[in-house]
């Protein structure tokens, strides 16, 4: 996540290896919210992003089990608003999916509060500007997916990927998180 619509990331790396951006960035007054993913990457690592000019950004990692490696994602979704609620759809075509919802707000608008039936897995403010917000979602059977956080009500972004289990009735699940604030992590 970062806070202007006018720089790009221009890479994401993980221990050298690019990764790849899962979703189109959404952008609401001034938030940008991305999700990328790398297939078969094990063991310890950093990844370490770089914006096409000086601004500052947060970044979450998240790593998984169980994820399909020929064909990780499943579908992409996302929304942008400027009330209290921020809501993404996303409707999964494998069963037994993993859908990740990826917040980024505005002017810090306080602990957000992720919707029924989602886990959330960070929630870690910015400085003065912004706050990076992560759930995830199992979801057994296939179709439209609403995530939703309730928070102040600031400007906000939202993306979401779901993640392909490796067997048809297989469990993609969580396995680790970090984050972290400022630039060119």
């Amino acid at each position: 996540m970062h806070d202007s619509t006018t720089i790009t990331v221009g890479t994401v790396q993980w221990n050298g290896t690019n990764m790849i951006q899962g979703t189109v960035k959404a952008e609401a007054s001034n938030v940008v919210s991305e999700l990328w993913y790398l297939a078969g990457a094990s063991g310890a690592g950093s990844v370490v992003y770089s914006l096409s000019a000086g601004n500052t950004g947060g970044i979450c990692t998240l790593s998984y089990t169980g994820v399909k490696q020929t064909t990780p994602l499943d579908a992409t979704g996302w929304g942008t608003d400027s009330n209290g609620t921020a809501k993404g759809t996303i409707t999964t075509v494998a069963a037994d999916a993993m859908v990740i919802m990826c917040v980024g707000n505005d002017n810090n608008g306080g602990v957000g509060t992720p919707g029924a039936n989602q886990t959330e897995r960070a929630d870690f403010p910015g400085d003065s500007w912004n706050q990076v917000l992560v759930s995830e979602q199992l979801v057994a059977t296939a179709g439209q997916i609403i995530g939703t956080y309730t928070f102040g009500a600031t400007p906000w972004s939202v993306t979401m990927i779901s993640l392909q289990p490796v067997t048809d009735g297989g469990a993609v699940t969580f396995n680790s998180w970090r984050s972290s604030m400022g630039v060119g992590l």
